[in-house]
């Protein structure tokens, strides 16, 4: 049994490349397991099957059939269009609009590690954001950078309250969507010169464990709204770190994390409102979301988001799609 593995923007990522990443090792290991020679790059050796980690924009290397993985949706991996996904023989997603048995759902894998237990009155800040300033290259109306900016222009306004913002590239104003913008946002990122002057940009953080641990709430919102499945991991870091996500994106997210263990965000018209409910508040109310949070930490139900979860199920998903091909071409 041949797999060959492309992945990367152009399919050029190396097999030692591959095994550099926790969730690509994470599948790799497991097909190795299952009895499969793995293979990757760009010049496969007569595979029995293709597979692709995201839609690969450049053409397939083999006349192997094809599957693919999809992590990413469009608006972040543009070649992930319905049309292209269409082509291929098996399909692993996170997209719950998919269905047949030629789909496997998975979920974006996390990370998992042990949950961090900090009392509210250790929590010096308010809110938090951890994301780097950058727009990818969508001007959705589903996209949520310009929400994210909402919020951060929101606690600009609001010396009372301590807010602290966390990433890459605050030192600029925020990026406007676009490919010439990501071009030279990447370059300017690297400039040491503060042109935004954000109060509470507290630059890169070496450990978003450790940032998350000093705030209440935490907006952890994905970067596109209204996707089936597609919740990814910035509830669950907030979660482990024991911040109360506020959170915006998967339109489902109540079918995979319990209701208490976050709150709902919708585009409000008034954010100050938003921000006093949040003042208000305490102790008792934070014991009962850490008490909900480190159940569903401990739960199965948060194993199924792990990265070791993502890797045996993709894997058996392209080993049982193999069996069944030979199974059809003996009859």
């Amino acid at each position: 049994m041949r797999i060959h593995l492309k992945g990367g923007r152009f399919g050029s990522k190396t097999l030692d490349q591959m095994l550099a990443e926790d969730h690509l090792r994470a599948l790799i290991n497991p097909l190795r397991e299952l009895g499969a020679s793995v293979s990757a790059g760009d010049t496969p050796e007569r595979p029995d099957v293709e597979v692709h980690i995201e839609a690969q924009e450049a053409s397939r290397g083999s006349d192997a059939p094809t599957v693919c993985v999809q992590l990413e949706n469009r608006f972040i991996w543009p070649a992930n269009t319905k049309e292209r996904l269409d082509g291929y023989e098996h399909l692993v997603t996170w997209d719950r609009s998919r269905e047949g048995a030629d789909v496997t759902h998975i979920f974006p894998p996390v990370a998992m590690r042990e949950p961090r237990r900090n009392a509210f009155a250790n929590r010096p800040a308010l809110a938090a954001i951890v994301a780097t300033n950058r727009a990818e290259n969508t001007s959705s109306p589903n996209e949520l950078y310009s929400e994210r900016v909402r919020i951060i222009r929101a606690f600009e306004k609001r010396p009372d309250l301590t807010f602290e913002l966390w990433g890459r590239g605050w030192n600029l104003p925020p990026q406007p969507p676009g490919l010439a913008f990501s071009a030279a946002y990447k370059f300017l990122r690297g400039v040491p010169m503060d042109i935004a002057r954000l109060r509470n940009n507290k630059g890169p953080c070496g450990d978003k464990d450790d940032a998350l641990e000093r705030a209440v709430f935490n907006f952890c919102f994905e970067n596109v709204s209204g996707l089936s499945g597609y919740v990814t991991e910035k509830i669950f870091d907030s979660l482990i770190a024991g911040a109360v996500p506020i959170y915006l994106g998967c339109d489902d997210i109540g079918e995979y994390v319990p209701e208490d263990c976050f709150i709902a965000y919708e585009r409000v018209r008034d954010i100050d409102q938003f921000i006093d409910r949040l003042c208000l508040f305490g102790p008792e109310d934070y014991e009962s979301f850490d008490r909900a949070r480190l159940k569903f930490l401990a739960s199965p139900r948060f194993s199924e988001h792990s990265v070791a979860n993502f890797g045996d199920t993709t894997a058996k998903a392209i080993v049982r799609f193999l069996d069944t091909r030979k199974a059809g071409h003996r009859r």
